[in-house]
C-alpha cells in the first residue's frame, strides 16, 4: 500500500520561555562599608555598605524589599522591585554602599537586544533597526559551504528592490542559533550577513514587521523561515533554455530518471535504477522531513523501493534522486548522462 506524505508548509514553533535566576537557595550577602552588596543566588538584595540604597530586582519575587533610614535593605527575593534606598547614614570608613544587584539571570542588568527575531507562528526571520524587516533568499545564489564562500547573484538595481542585509553584530533572538550565521564580503566590498550560507536581502515594499510581499517572487524569492526548507527552486541556462528546477536546501540539485514509471493515487511507482552502479552513481532522496518553498506546486509522496525498504520522495509521481558528482550547490552534472536524466522541474 502507498504511503502518504502530507507536505510540509510551514513550522508552527512556541514560544521559548527563558527561566530567569532559577537556582538553589544561596545567598551572597554583599560587602560592607563602601563596597556595594551582591545579591544572592535567591535574587535578594546585597546589603550595602555603613549607608546602603536598596538592593535592586532579581526574579520570581513575591515580596518587596524594605527600605530603612541609613540601614541595611535587602532587596525582594527575585522579580519585584528590591527595597528603596534609604538615605545615606553615617560615612564610617566608607562612602555609602550601594544596593545590591540582581540574582543570577535576574533583572540585575538587560542583555543585549536581538538584531534578528523569528515570528513565533510561521517562523520567519525579521531584522533591521527600529520596525524590523522580512528577511529573503534568492534561490539564484550559491550559499557558503564546505566548497567555498556564498555568491549573491543580487547585484546593481536588483538591490533597489532587494536592498543587502547586513548587521554588524548579529544577536540572534529565542529559538535561532548564533551559528546559523555568517556573512560575505561582496564584489563592491559591502559586506552581507547570511543565514545557514544563504545571502541574506529585504524586500522594499515590505512596509511593516511581518510583511511578506516578496514571498514567491519570481518563484525564486522566498522568506526565510526556520526551520529551513528541505525544497526550494534555483534557475539556470540548461541547452540553451532558461529552466526553473528544484533543489534542496543547501542547493543541490533534484533529478528524474524518465525511464522510471511514475505512481498516482492508486499505484507506486517504478523506479528502474536498480543496479548497483545507478544506485551508487544516484543516490535516493531520502523524505526524513519535507518543507517546500511556497512556490513549488504539486504533490509530494513517498514509496518503498524495494525489499530493502528504503523510502525515496517523489513529486507528481516520479522518484527523486541526486547525482553523486554534484558536490557544489548549482552542479548540474547529471544533465543529459546516459539514459536521458533531467532535472526534476515545478
Amino acid at each position: 500500500m502507498q504511503l502518504r506524505l502530507s507536505v510540509l508548509a510551514s513550522v508552527a514553533l512556541g514560544a521559548l520561555c527563558l527561566s530567569a535566576g532559577c537556582s538553589d537557595d544561596e545567598t551572597d550577602p554583599g560587602g560592607n562599608g563602601g563596597s556595594s552588596g551582591a545579591a544572592g543566588k535567591t535574587g535578594g538584595g546585597g546589603t550595602g555598605g555603613t549607608s546602603p540604597r536598596g538592593g535592586s530586582a532579581g526574579t520570581d519575587n513575591t515580596t518587596a524589599g524594605s527600605r530603612s533610614d541609613g540601614g541595611a535593605t535587602t532587596g525582594g527575593s527575585n522579580t519585584s522591585p528590591g527595597g528603596a534606598g534609604g538615605d545615606p547614614g553615617a560615612n564610617l570608613g566608607g562612602d555609602a554602599g550601594a544596593g545590591g544587584s540582581g540574582g543570577d539571570d535576574g533583572s540585575g542588568g538587560a542583555g543585549p537586544v536581538a538584531t534578528i527575531t523569528m515570528e513565533p507562528v510561521k517562523g520567519t526571520l525579521q531584522g533591521g533597526e527600529g520596525a524590523a524587516k522580512t528577511l529573503y533568499f534568492f534561490g539564484r545564489d550559491l550559499p557558503s559551504g564546505a566548497h567555498g564562500d556564498a555568491v549573491s547573484s543580487c547585484v546593481a538595481t536588483c538591490n533597489d528592490m532587494w536592498p543587502v542585509f547586513h548587521e554588524e553584530t548579529v544577536v540572534p533572538g529565542d529559538g535561532l542559533s548564533a551559528g546559523d550565521f555568517g556573512e560575505l564580503t561582496r564584489p563592491d566590498g559591502k559586506r552581507q550577513t547570511t543565514f545557514q550560507g544563504w545571502p541574506l536581502y529585504t524586500h522594499a515594499p515590505d512596509a511593516l514587521p511581518g510583511d511578506r510581499i516578496g514571498d514567491g517572487k519570481l518563484e525564486l524569492w522566498h522568506a526565510v523561515e526556520q526551520p529551513f526548507y528541505t525544497l526550494i527552486l534555483r534557475q539556470a541556462m540548461i541547452e540553451n533554455n532558461l529552466v526553473t528546477y528544484m533543489a534542496d536546501g543547501g542547493g543541490r540539485t533534484l533529478y528524474k530518471y524518465p525511464s522510471d514509471t511514475p505512481g498516482d493515487a492508486t499505484t507506486d511507482p517504478v523506479s528502474t535504477c536498480t543496479s548497483p552502479m545507478c544506485v551508487r552513481g544516484w543516490p535516493t532522496v531520502a523524505p526524513s522531513r519535507v518543507k517546500p518553498v511556497s512556490s513549488i506546486s504539486g504533490a509530494f509522496d513517498i514509496f518503498i523501493r524495494d525489499a530493502s525498504l528504503s523510502v525515496q520522495l517523489t513529486y507528481a509521481g516520479y522518484p527523486l534522486y541526486h547525482f553523486v558528482q554534484d558536490v557544489a550547490p548549482g552542479d548540474l552534472k547529471g544533465v543529459g548522462k546516459v539514459g536521458g536524466w533531467t532535472v526534476a522541474v515545478p
